[in-house]
């Protein structure tokens, strides 16, 4: 495909603005270590919402929904709504208790805020336990994201995939590495504006090329009336049950998803945290339904697509402007380099903080936010590296992330929150027989019926009711 220069150039005035307002946050904090992490808890609910919605969106959306609604139709619509009742219910019931718990606890990370109900001697090998398995999953997930970013780059600037993998890590280490979370949540409150406004204009468009909605249900029914069924074809009850258990893993992975946590506790107080709900579902539910409207809308004006998760950047390539082409790209990296950058602090932050170590200690000490940074971009070429070579759909990477996650943390968040009788061997064995269930559920191929993040935190929960109701009364914790 012919790039011209007017593509190229709009797209590079978007991301040159990611890179300039990411240096002035850099600029206006301060070399404090709760300051990199926490762009010191001072963010109000807007900046809070629009950013943790910005990393929710992901390339699972912008990419990967398309793609859903492009195979799967009305059923795939059905998704976000589940996800919506699960996200409604993790920032109406918990986003004030976890930032007041994280002001009350001091804590900076999600490793460090699941360590803090077990004994004093066992804190840090739990808690780089937990940074371990962090590390693992989370890595998986913003490698997906890398993959997305770089078929994203491919379409429209008729590149290579690997390139185009390079050429975003180059962009988010450029505006974050620096700043740390303050750098990285205002960047990303300007990304969530642009994800919004390239959602919004991309389906409508859509709509407006394929003759409007009544237009689009006839063609669809003439032409794939598979696309019009709720169920797919698999029995009422099973898709409900599938509709459920998006619902339930949504709750779960929100309340264990790193990325997402470091942003509540980042609110300046409890009631701001609360109130950042309706941004975050503005923007994380919001363009998840018009990009699977979209990917239906796709599936009439071009059929033969050989990778639908390329829809976007093809169907901006061939219906608009060059210079909206480069603003549709950078609406599309927005979101993924939004989530890239905000699981890239959470991977530097389990390095620097949560696997501490005399070595690191000494580095801290002496060169101070210079070391959080040559940290942050040192994971940031690890992850390229990883993205280049694998093969996997973007989709199939962060469900299999998304899942060992929630299944492993959220029980144990729960355990964190609400305050409940536990032990040390309670949370770890949670933690242990949480992840080793959704591992075991994907390996048997069952994640179509029922993510493995619910029978994984299901089994996690019972487990530690079961160790905490006979476990020695000395070790049991309480309310603390």
């Amino acid at each position: 495909m012919e790039v011209g220069l007017q593509t190229i150039g709009s797209f590079l005035a978007f991301v040159l603005l990611y890179v300039v307002v990411g240096s002035v946050a850099a600029g206006s904090g301060t070399s404090e270590q709760g300051d990199y992490l926490l762009g010191g808890r001072s963010f109000g609910r807007h900046v809070v919402g629009l950013s943790a919605g910005a990393v929710g969106t992901s390339g699972f959306v912008m990419l990967g929904a398309v793609g859903i609604g492009y195979t799967m139709g009305v059923a795939g619509m059905l998704l976000p709504v589940a996800y919506f009742l699960g996200d409604f219910l993790f920032w109406k019931t918990f986003a004030a208790r976890i930032n007041e718990a994280a002001r009350s606890l001091n804590c900076y990370t999600a490793p460090e805020f699941l360590s803090t109900r077990v004994k004093k001697e066992a804190k840090k090998w739990v808690r780089v336990l937990v940074a371990v398995i962090t590390m693992t999953f989370v890595g998986i997930f913003a490698a997906a994201q890398l993959v997305a970013a770089g078929k994203t780059l491919a379409v429209p600037f008729d590149i290579s995939t690997d390139l185009g993998v390079w050429i975003t890590v180059a962009v988010v280490v450029a505006y974050c590495a620096r700043g740390g979370l303050r750098s990285s949540m205002w960047v990303q409150t300007i990304q969530a504006l642009m994800i919004l406004l390239t959602v919004f204009v991309s389906c409508a468009a859509a709509l407006v090329i394929v003759g409007g909605p009544i237009h689009l249900m006839e063609k669809i029914q003439a032409t794939a009336p598979t696309l019009l069924s709720f169920d797919r074809g698999r029995g009422f009850w099973l898709a409900l049950a599938t509709l459920f258990g998006f619902g339930v893993a949504a709750f779960c992975g929100t309340l264990s998803a790193p990325h997402i946590l470091v942003r509540v506790f980042s609110g300046k107080s409890p009631k701001e945290a609360a109130g950042a709900m309706w941004g975050y579902l503005l923007v994380a539910e919001g363009s998840w339904i018009c990009m699977t409207a979209f990917g239906m809308v796709l599936r009439v004006l071009l059929p033969d697509i050989d990778d639908p998760e390329q829809g976007l950047p093809t169907f901006a390539f061939q219906y608009f402007d060059p210079w909206l082409v480069g603003a549709i790209a950078a609406g599309i990296f927005a979101a993924i380099s939004s989530t890239i950058d905000g699981q890239l602090l959470v991977l530097s932050s389990a390095i620097s903080e949560d696997m501490r170590s005399t070595f690191t200690e000494r580095m801290e000490q002496r060169f101070g936010e210079r070391y959080r940074t040559s940290v942050t971009i040192l994971v940031a070429v690890v992850l390229a590296l990883v993205a280049v070579n694998l093969e996997a759909t973007v989709f199939s990477l962060v469900i299999f992330a998304f899942s060992s996650l929630a299944a492993a943390f959220s029980p144990a968040m729960l355990v964190v929150i609400l305050g409940w009788r536990t032990s040390t061997t309670a949370i770890v064995c949670s933690i242990a027989t949480g992840l080793i269930t959704a591992l075991i559920w994907h390996v048997l191929g069952l994640d179509e019926i029922i993510l493995g993040a619910v029978p994984g935190a299901c089994i996690a929960l019972m487990t530690h009711w079961v160790i905490v109701r006979f476990d020695n009364a000395e070790e049991a914790l309480g309310s603390e």
